[in-house]
């Protein structure tokens, strides 16, 4: 995902560019604004993309994550722990 997350970067530039040329050339509120929400659409999906692109990736060999993650210890095993304490409330 890191190359998505450079190609969004490079139309992000590109839209913070034009919008403000678009509007000194024409002065149209519409072209405008369409710029300007394209240009925070794809800001968005950048750094969407980016973010995805430096999580952690689940370890070689590993098929059934939550299995995996069960048997490794850490503050989840502490007595008293509720796997789903989170969601169910």
């Amino acid at each position: 995902m890191k190359a998505e997350a450079w190609f969004f970067a490079i139309c992000t530039m590109f839209f913070l560019l034009v919008a403000p040329a678009y509007w000194f050339i024409t002065y149209d509120w519409t072209g405008t604004s369409a710029l300007t929400m394209t240009f925070l659409l794809t800001l968005l999906v950048t750094f969407y993309l980016g973010f995805h692109a430096r999580r952690p990736r689940w370890p070689r060999g590993v098929r059934n994550w939550p299995r995996f993650a069960a048997r490794r210890q850490g503050p989840a095993d502490a007595p008293g722990h509720r796997p789903g304490a989170c969601v169910l409330g």
